[in-house]
């Protein structure tokens, strides 16, 4: 944990260690509201009448402002001084942005963000963030964690994508801590697949927030079913290669360049064309969601990365799709970006 702040411009969650590569000098906090006092003599009596509350008898603030200074880790492929500067200036600029502190991701605020000093020399770079927010601070705590499984059915030595999911979906805690028990069944991977390990039982437990989720795992012999792909430009989530019978499956397809190319994506289960009942296309046809309830037999998918007509090119308005695989970060898993279809 770098003590980052999270920070949300339009639909992005952006995390100034994790995205920007920055460090706090200091741990950040954020400075407190202070209280309008406004005081006026009246001729020809006592003391001064108290005008800093409002009617009602409450008092009134101004604006929460300050400083946060940062060091720029920018010893990172692709990542020097420059290009930090640029990115977050842009990324910035102009923007009403709500952010929380990593350490205190319940309560966020909201107002202004920029860059206000970047120094640079050859030890470190430093670079800091001048805020100008609402006095209040809000509330916005995990609701709900759900997964795509909770009854799950595996062979010895093969693998299933978990997917997790946080109500409500604009919350700061961006970070998933998923575990195992017992380890010597199934164990959580690098990409947060869970691996079977040997016959058994076990739990598998996502927490955000406070909220738990969990997945009951047993490991038999069971029939299984194959997934079989042949990809030309395209990307996965979910590499998985079987599947045991009556799981659902889902996988996400993108290709490398969406401004030029579109997919084309074709789906097999059983020999039967399947593609018109399980794939959810991106309205710029650069990516596409397969969902499948239940398998029922070998699956083989067939996908490639197409020119774009040019009128296409011209009028393109782009549509996310998300679920994204989990990532590890420092022993958690960070939640993906973007929308549903």
């Amino acid at each position: 944990m770098y003590h980052s702040l999270i920070i949300n411009v339009g639909d992005d969650y952006i995390d100034t260690w994790d995205d920007w590569k920055l460090i706090p000098s200091s741990r950040p906090v954020i400075a407190p509201p202070i209280e309008r006092t406004k005081f006026v003599t009246v001729p020809g009596r006592d003391g001064a009448l108290d005008y800093s509350r409002t009617p009602a008898n409450r008092p009134t603030y101004d604006d929460r402002t300050g400083k946060i200074e940062f060091y720029l880790e920018n010893d990172y492929a692709g990542w020097d001084w420059e290009t930090a500067y640029t990115t977050i200036c842009e990324t910035l600029k102009g923007q009403r942005v709500r952010f929380a502190l990593e350490d205190n991701p319940s309560h966020y605020y909201s107002g202004l963000l920029w860059v206000d000093q970047f120094k640079s020399d050859k030890g470190h770079s430093k670079i800091t963030l001048e805020y100008n927010l609402h006095p209040t601070m809000y509330t916005l705590k995990v609701e709900a964690v759900a997964l795509n499984v909770y009854d799950l059915k595996l062979n010895r030595g093969m693998e299933y994508q978990l997917l997790v999911g946080v109500g409500p979906t604009n919350t700061f805690y961006r970070k998933m801590n998923v575990t195992a028990k017992p380890r010597d069944v199934v164990k959580i991977t690098q990409n947060g697949t869970i691996l079977a390990l040997r016959k058994g039982t076990a739990v598998v437990t996502a927490e955000c927030g406070g909220v738990k989720a969990e997945c009951a795992v047993t490991v038999g012999a069971y029939e299984s079913f194959t997934i079989e792909r042949a990809l030309d430009g395209v990307s996965e989530t979910n590499p998985v290669g079987s599947i045991v019978a009556g799981m659902s499956y889902q996988n996400v397809f993108n290709v490398g360049d969406s401004e030029k190319e579109m997919l084309e994506l074709t789906v097999e289960m059983g020999g039967t064309d399947v593609t018109g009942s399980c794939v959810v296309m991106a309205e710029d046809n650069a990516s596409a969601q397969i969902k499948m309830a239940s398998v029922t037999g070998n699956i083989k998918i067939t996908a490639h990365a197409a020119a774009k007509p040019v009128a296409a090119m011209l009028c393109n308005d782009t549509l996310p799709v998300e679920v994204k695989p989990l990532k590890r970060v420092e022993g958690a898993f960070r939640l993906g970006k973007g929308k549903e279809v």
